[in-house]
């Protein structure tokens, strides 16, 4: 089965755990996700340039900042560098969520895939994973031709006989 590596950057346990959530409810029966969670600005830079990810997930005003910052949120302009950065390294399909008005044309310009606004839309997110998350495609349910079904039944029936006549003789 195919696996779906996230990586999920949000400092809000609650909201992460919705995220999650709404992620593999999208993933489904297609494929198993393994998600990495990071709460800080610096993480996201790191894992996002280092492992190979299939789709990132950050709410950039929801971020905290390194540990050399006792401030409790980062700037936009942090997150911006974190995609731009991330972008430069890797392709991997970046979505922002709950971006303020202001801040939504700065992060689609830094190489966000997708900016999703306030308020919050569980269906929106939904789409965008669909939309990013390279799913392998559906394999095509095989009919069996009537020629294989008729040899088939023909098999099954000689070896029902060959198990009767073995259980018979001994």
């Amino acid at each position: 089965m195919y696996t779906l590596n996230l990586l999920l950057a949000n400092s809000d346990r609650r909201v992460a755990n919705l995220i999650e959530s709404l992620v593999r409810d999208v993933c489904g029966e297609r494929a198993i996700l393994h998600c990495t969670r990071t709460v800080r600005v610096d993480e996201l830079t790191e894992e996002g340039c280092r492992e190979a990810f299939d789709l990132i997930l950050l709410s950039p005003e929801h971020l905290a900042p390194g540990p050399d910052r006792p401030t409790a949120r980062i700037s936009m302009r942090e997150a911006v560098t974190a995609i731009r950065t991330i972008k430069n390294f890797r392709t991997v399909p970046i979505i922002a969520t709950a971006v303020s008005g202001q801040n939504v044309l700065a992060l689609s310009e830094a190489g966000a895939d997708l900016v999703l606004g306030l308020p919050f839309s569980c269906e929106e997110l939904k789409a965008g994973v669909r939309r990013f998350a390279r799913f392998p495609e559906e394999m095509p349910v095989m009919r069996e031709s009537p020629l294989a079904a008729g040899w088939k039944r023909t098999l099954q029936r000689l070896a029902g006989t060959m198990a009767f006549s073995r259980t018979w003789l001994q």
